[in-house]
């Protein structure tokens, strides 16, 4: 790695994993910062490097932003009646993993009546006039109370703080990022420290916004017990904040599934989430499957049917991502009768593990991605995609290795986000897992089987996270005709779109003529670019053309361009910019096109 380098600019885009930067010199820059979450960087060549950053952002936003259910930090002299006394001019709006809530002492009084300074944390649960009432736990250490009362002044003061760098929206104003270059040519962010406004501000990642919710609640791990939901009842060691925690995404898992299947299971998936097997008692976990894999810290969901009743069992290690594919396990056997075929019992499982609300674009877990993108030969479609008999409900096939969900989960992540192929795996899937006689991959998509094969190709090649497989579904529907001499056609090219017909069949060898004209927007928050795009190049206008299911490479178009087609074949037109962007895209603009005379 290279010596760190300081810069100091304006927050472009944040991507999971990714930021791009324009520094002070009107340079920018894409930079990569690992996740907490995750055990490394991806390097655009493939690589995995453990590179965790310190991360800073702070703000001053207008106390008329405050929200019940804030969580605040503030110091203020109290007694032990719970009493305060006079204004406090300053709060500190805090993030989930900030601390811990409750009251500390700074200075003691040396009576109980008397007042103390102290450093309260505490969850905003109601604004009256000129004062707030804060929520504390109720073994704060300090007071029997649980809520605490401060009168604001009217100049007071609230600012932000939060080590999430998503917090960092586009618009914000970086102050320091010390950034070393590796030696593929990728910049690592070893230090960043960025200010926001309320208006720069950017959301909690989902990780962040539930260590938010729970924060009033223990870290510490507890001896097993029974923690329990209306869909989930486990025994388990993890700690109260975890394990609700871990309650909170599977339930949200069971309504996204619930939701998009229009069904849900009746009974609860029991079971054992093991922190620490050692603090368990001799025979608590009984089956050998379950101990064996708890071991592995893996997991496994035992699934049986006895009669009409069924029964899903988790046994797991304490890894969220385990938890919630097992889950998913779950939920299909009890609301449907079985998971289906192996390719799509883990690929939904895979999906599930992944599936946030109201987020339609790929984002998954470092390596996975890395592995995709980066190993060869792809898998083929019709390797991924086989159908077998079905299984008996109370055997478990073989899923195979962790590289063999990730080609599952890539292609049912296609099948169920392109609306070219959406509309038939939802009751595919169903009737699979429902054992409906006659059922297959290739009877349901058998009759779009090339089509399908070039759109699951080119996902694989331009995968990232940040995809968006609606955005960059293709058209198949779109009508193309030779241009004939003298004939002008007009075009619209959306920017937040991927390949889009212009409805041109071009001929190999014949020149052609091109005029673009009007703006679209490449960031949110960018100013609009003509179609000749940025410096970079991105914002360009290009084309493409498709032959019998095979593209030419990307011909540069832009504003005005005169070009002889390399290939016979139907011209598609975009808008040039990193395919795991163009979601946040915007505008589009008008092209005329002609044989050249």
């Amino acid at each position: 790695m290279s010596r760190p380098v300081t810069l100091t600019g304006t927050v472009e885009s944040v991507a999971p994993g990714l930021i791009v930067v324009r520094d002070s010199k009107d340079r920018v820059h894409s930079v990569r910062i690992q996740e907490d979450s995750e055990e490394g960087i991806k390097l655009s060549d493939g690589t995995v490097v453990r590179y965790p950053a310190t991360v800073q952002v702070t703000g001053e936003l207008p106390i008329k932003s405050l929200q019940e259910g804030d969580f605040l930090r503030f110091v203020t002299e109290l007694n032990g009646t719970g009493k305060t006394r006079g204004v406090v001019e300053q709060l500190r709006r805090v993030d989930g993993r900030d601390g811990s809530d409750g009251i500390r002492v700074l200075k003691k009084a040396d009576l109980p009546a008397d007042y103390s300074t102290c450093e309260v944390v505490g969850q905003l649960q109601r604004i009256a006039g000129d004062r707030i009432i804060v929520r504390v736990p109720r073994n704060n250490g300090f007071m029997r109370r649980t809520s605490v009362t401060v009168e604001l002044p009217d100049d007071a003061k609230l600012l932000f703080e939060s080590n999430d760098y998503r917090r960092a929206s586009p618009g914000s104003q970086i102050t320091k990022l010390m950034v070393v270059r590796v030696p593929n040519g990728d910049l690592l962010v070893k230090e960043l420290m960025a200010t926001v406004t309320e208006q720069t501000m950017g959301d909690q990642s989902y990780d962040e916004a539930l260590a938010t919710k729970y924060r009033s609640l223990s870290d510490e791990p507890q001896p097993p017990r029974m923690i329990r939901s209306q869909h989930f009842a486990f025994l388990t060691d993890v700690s109260d904040r975890e394990g609700q925690i871990i309650l909170d995404k599977l339930e949200t898992m069971v309504q996204l599934l619930t939701d998009y299947f229009r069904l849900g299971p009746r009974q609860p998936v029991e079971g054992f989430i093991v922190r620490d097997l050692e603090k368990w008692p001799a025979g608590a976990i009984n089956d050998p499957i379950g101990m064996a894999k708890i071991q592995e810290r893996s997991g496994v969901c035992v699934n049986t049917t006895i009669g009409a009743a069924r029964r899903a069992v988790l046994y797991s290690a304490n890894d969220h991502g385990v938890i919630q594919h097992e889950c998913v396990h779950g939920f299909c056997h009890l609301t449907f009768g079985s998971t289906g075929p192996t390719w799509l019992a883990e690929g939904l499982a895979e999906m599930g593990q992944y599936w946030k609300a109201n987020q339609k674009e790929v984002e998954i877990s470092t390596v996975p991605m890395s592995f995709l993108q980066n190993v060869q030969p792809k898998r083929k479609l019709n390797d991924i995609a086989i159908d077998v008999g079905p299984i008996p409900a109370n055997m478990r096939m073989p899923s195979g290795t962790w590289q063999d969900y990730v080609w599952r989960w890539a292609l049912c992540h296609l099948l169920a986000n392109n609306p070219n192929y959406s509309d038939r795996f939802k009751p595919m899937a169903m009737a699979m897992m429902q054992r409906t006689p006659g059922v297959t991959f290739q009877t349901v998509y058998g009759q779009v089987a090339q089509e399908l094969s070039f759109e699951y190709d080119q996902f694989l090649q331009n995968v990232d996270n940040g995809y968006r497989a609606d955005l960059c579904a293709w058209d198949w529907k779109a009508k193309f005709e030779p241009l004939e001499n003298r004939r002008e056609v007009k075009i619209t090219v959306k920017a937040q779109s991927g390949w889009q017909p212009s409805g041109v069949i071009v001929k190999r060898g014949v020149s052609y003529d091109l005029a673009a004209s009007g703006t679209w927007k490449i960031a949110a928050k960018n100013k609009p670019i003509g179609p000749d795009g940025d410096a970079n190049q991105r914002g360009k206008l290009e084309g493409v053309i498709l032959h019998e299911f095979e593209l030419t490479e990307p011909i540069p178009l832009g504003s005005k361009a005169r070009f002889i087609a390399p290939e016979a074949g139907q011209l598609y037109l975009r808008c040039r910019d990193d395919w795991k962007s163009i979601a946040d895209n915007s505008g589009e603009i008008a092209v005329k096109m002609r044989c050249t005379p």
